[in-house]
């Protein structure tokens, strides 16, 4: 059993109602983009940002998700305890590297194609198009359509560790 409880704000339920209280797409800076679900016109205030992320507050927290490459581990570290927005800032800042050509090669052919699709979407929308597509395929393109985040669980096997859940982007 999982020694800590996951903010409410950012915390997955299953349930609907009580679902996670953010509407966020990963892809995008969370101090820029992300909304409350009770105000989609709303922002979190910076004190949403700066509440602990764990209760009681950890000084490091993993967050691990089935989608994710092993290559990508996501930590957040603040000694005093994490914030919402660490654990925020450091899932955004995983998911925009690029990835590695030996990364790209253990994908089967039509991953490939798939990635090599969401890539080429994210560059046609980009406001600089030939600069997107010079930094090349990114994390988050693997991620393919499953880029809203539904919120963190504690880990039931690992700790300090929350595994994300995702779930498909709205259009």
């Amino acid at each position: 059993m999982a020694d800590f409880d996951v903010n409410p704000l950012i915390a997955y339920s299953q349930h609907e109602v009580r679902g996670c209280r953010l509407i966020w797409d990963v892809r995008e800076p969370p101090l820029d983009s992300a909304r409350l679900v009770s105000d989609p016109e709303e922002s979190p205030s910076h004190l949403d940002f700066t509440q602990f992320a764990t209760n009681p507050p950890l000084p490091r927290l993993h967050v691990v998700c089935d989608f994710f490459n092993a290559y990508w581990p996501i930590k957040a570290q603040r000694e005093e305890g994490v914030t919402v927005g660490d654990v925020l800032h450091a899932i955004h800042t995983t998911l925009i590297k690029r990835i590695s050509q030996e990364e790209y090669d253990h994908l089967s052919p039509r991953q490939q194609n798939r990635v090599r699709d969401a890539f080429e979407e994210r560059c046609s929308m980009a406001a600089d198009r030939d600069g997107c597509r010079s930094h090349g395929v990114i994390r988050s393109d693997c991620l393919l359509e499953h880029t809203g985040f539904a919120g963190l669980s504690p880990s039931l096997e690992m700790d300090s560790t929350c595994i994300l859940t995702l779930r498909r982007r709205t259009r």
